[in-house]
């Protein structure tokens, strides 16, 4: 007399058991996509958060790096401005002044700004903030101003030439401080890899 049956394993309770197997391998399955799935949007939520952070403080830098900018252009165009209006450095005292103090906070603030547009905006837009900025833009009128003023008396074209200088250095300050602002408006300072 046969009392087991070979093609059900667990005798009368088989279909039981591939019930419950069923059940507890669904369980698994799904622990570990919910599992998978979760750590996935825990990690884009990361990386948005990051994202976030570092546009918040690529626009600390930005603002602080064009408020410099424009003080300095904003004090060196009222200097040239009074010298061609007066012809005389004695009666331009106040601007050179503000001017000077202009130059002092560049200056001081010149290697940090650099390395932090290096760090939020990436190298070829530090590479352009020293050179065409700085040394192509700045340098070069501050040179020209000196130059002016090592004389006794003003040489009224080249104070014009400055203007012009002056005049023709503005949009570059302008396109400068909108590349920085177009890179955190479309996440693309260097910690923001979340596009």
């Amino acid at each position: 007399m046969r009392t087991h049956d070979d093609s059900k394993p667990f005798g009368k309770y088989d279909e039981w058991m591939r019930l419950f197997t069923a059940f507890v391998l669904t369980g698994i399955i799904g622990a570990v996509i919910s599992v998978y799935l979760q750590e996935r949007s825990w990690q884009h939520q990361r990386a948005l958060t990051l994202c976030d952070d570092d546009k918040k403080a690529a626009t600390d830098v930005a603002n602080k790096i064009i408020d410099l900018m424009d003080r300095r252009l904003w004090t060196l165009r009222r200097f040239v401005e009074k010298l061609d209006q007066s012809g005389k450095v004695a009666s331009a005292t106040d601007e050179r002044k503000a001017y000077a103090e202009a130059v002092a906070e560049w200056n001081i603030n010149l290697n940090k700004n650099r390395v932090l547009v290096g760090r939020y905006f990436g190298e070829e837009i530090s590479d352009e903030f020293m050179n065409s900025v700085h040394s192509g833009g700045f340098g070069r009128l501050h040179d020209a101003l000196n130059d002016i003023l090592q004389t006794p008396e003003l040489d009224a074209q080249k104070v014009k030439d400055e203007k012009s200088a002056i005049d023709e250095f503005n949009p570059v300050v302008y396109f400068f401080d909108d590349k920085l602002l177009e890179r955190i408006q479309k996440n693309a300072t260097t910690g923001c890899a979340v596009k």
